[in-house]
């Protein structure tokens, strides 16, 4: 929880209780999400284990402080501010591969890598399992890009949050990833990649209010992304198959690191998994 809130409440809502859903306690250790960022045969469409939380809602600002809507408390999966709580409270599975560093730093959670140059897939994130019947759900949070230069000539790319069904036999994701001069949602069918990129980079140096509407019902999938409630990219009719053995699932912080990229520093806050 960043102070002089204007808080994202990523839908964090104010006195929120963190509750098992659906009869899940979470902590089953599902493995981690999505794609390995490389090469694959793709088709794309552009468009321009608990915890306790509290937060606000407030409207976007300039000043990067962006706000989101109130959330109805009971449908809040997994709702924190980070605020008087560690990772361990929080009932969360921790990844943090190589050098790279997760941890709550002055109320907001905050997940760095040293610049790197090798081959290996790095995450520095946090997975939440939300829901084992549940097919659809809004993930929102303040995210917080640090200094957009030290890009400049980096090819790579990093998942900043990622929402999904995964099973034991495989899973069906969604990932906001950055790039050296784009931010695009790659969306893991189960069959192939589909990449659907945002008219301009998310900001840096900046909160901004991020959120992801998803749903992967089997043949019938959808998503929605925003920032700073503005649409900016979105796909319907996404063929994705049955996981019946599969869990509903979000990450946050940085994952499917490919190099190169420089040192990243992203801090997110005030996050709000809910579901209809």
């Amino acid at each position: 929880m960043r102070l002089g809130w204007s808080l994202l409440v990523v839908a964090a809502i104010g006195g929120c209780s963190l509750t098992a859903l659906d009869g899940f306690t979470g902590g089953e250790g599902a493995a981690p999400p999505g794609p390995d960022g490389s090469a694959a045969s793709s088709s794309s469409s552009s468009s321009s284990s608990t915890s306790s939380s509290s937060s606000s809602s407030s409207s976007s600002s300039s000043s990067g402080e962006a706000g989101g809507p109130d959330v109805d408390a009971g449908n809040c999966a997994f709702c924190t501010s980070f605020e008087g709580t560690t990772l361990q409270a929080l009932g969360v599975e921790i990844t943090t591969d190589g050098p790279g560093k997760l941890e709550i730093d002055q109320g907001v959670l905050r997940a760095r890598l040293p610049e790197r140059s090798d081959d290996t897939i790095y995450f520095v994130a946090l997975h939440r399992d939300v829901s084992k019947t549940a097919r659809r759900l809004t993930l929102e949070a303040d995210v917080n890009v640090d200094d957009e230069a030290p890009w400049t000539g980096f090819g790579g790319n990093t998942v900043l949050l990622a929402a999904g069904v995964q099973g034991s036999g495989g899973g069906i994701w969604n990932e906001l990833y950055l790039g050296a001069n784009y931010t695009n949602v790659t969306t893991d069918d189960g069959k192939t990649l589909l990449y659907d990129g945002t008219p301009s980079r998310i900001a840096f140096d900046r909160w901004v209010r991020v959120k992801l509407e998803a749903d992967w019902t089997p043949g019938a999938g959808w998503f929605r992304l925003y920032f700073d409630g503005a649409l900016v990219a979105s796909r319907n009719d996404i063929d994705y198959p049955a996981i019946d053995d599969g869990t509903l699932r979000v990450m946050l912080g940085l994952g499917r690191t490919n190099a190169p990229t420089p040192a990243l520093d992203v801090r997110y806050d005030n996050v709000a998994v809910t579901l209809p």
